[in-house]
């Protein structure tokens, strides 16, 4: 119910509070506005506006991946469940893309959270070598995709990966600088994962 309601927030916001000329970028400004209200009046929570706030595009640098985003709240249950998917997948790959495809918050969410991946890590990998390492995983990934050759690659590993990546993140929000041994090892374990596990080959020298 709450889901089904909320898609009818920008249709509302554009008829009543956005001219037909605005852009996205207004009509977002406005429901931020909005919630912003109800924080200062203490119906909401920080944490439940965090929750709730439509993101900016120009948040997490997905402009040019043309991807649809919704609301955290809407999407935050999803990625366990894809995650339960793929583990379970046992090599039916189609099936796979097929379920995940049905659900429109759920393809949204899997393609966000790669996005936002791919962007966190190209963005904290430092030094020519293992850029273009980087790089070439994610080169390898993109044909998959584009091929439709997922089966090439160890989804059931997913999870596991997905688990380093959260540790990662906890690290960086804590900003700690005692913390960097820690961080270059958990890249070290996913980089392991991706090449020994998910795709199968060895790690690059």
């Amino acid at each position: 119910m709450l889901r089904s309601r909320f898609q009818s927030l920008p249709s509302a916001f554009n008829a009543c509070l956005i001219p037909p000329e605005k852009s996205e970028a207004s009509r977002s400004s406005g429901f931020r506005a909005a919630l912003s209200s109800k924080f200062e009046q203490s119906v909401i929570s920080n944490r439940e506006m965090d929750l709730l706030l439509v993101p900016y595009k120009s948040d997490r640098d997905l402009n040019d991946r043309k991807i649809t985003q919704w609301p955290p709240f809407l999407l935050a249950s999803k990625i366990p469940i894809a995650l339960d998917m793929a583990k379970d997948s046992d090599g039916k790959y189609r099936e796979l893309q097929k379920r995940i495809h049905a659900d429109v918050y759920m393809i949204c969410a899997v393609k966000e959270c790669y996005a936002s991946f791919m962007s966190i890590i190209k963005y904290l990998v430092d030094g020519k070598r293992e850029s273009e390492v980087v790089d070439g995983i994610f080169s390898k990934v993109k044909d998959c995709i584009e091929n439709d050759s997922l089966h090439e690659l160890k989804l059931s590993h997913l999870p596991v990966l997905c688990n380093k990546f959260i540790e990662l993140i906890k690290l960086l929000m804590t900003n700690k600088k005692d913390d960097r041994g820690q961080v270059i090892i958990l890249f070290q374990d996913m980089l392991e994962v991706v090449t020994r596990d998910i795709m199968e080959e060895e790690l690059p020298g």
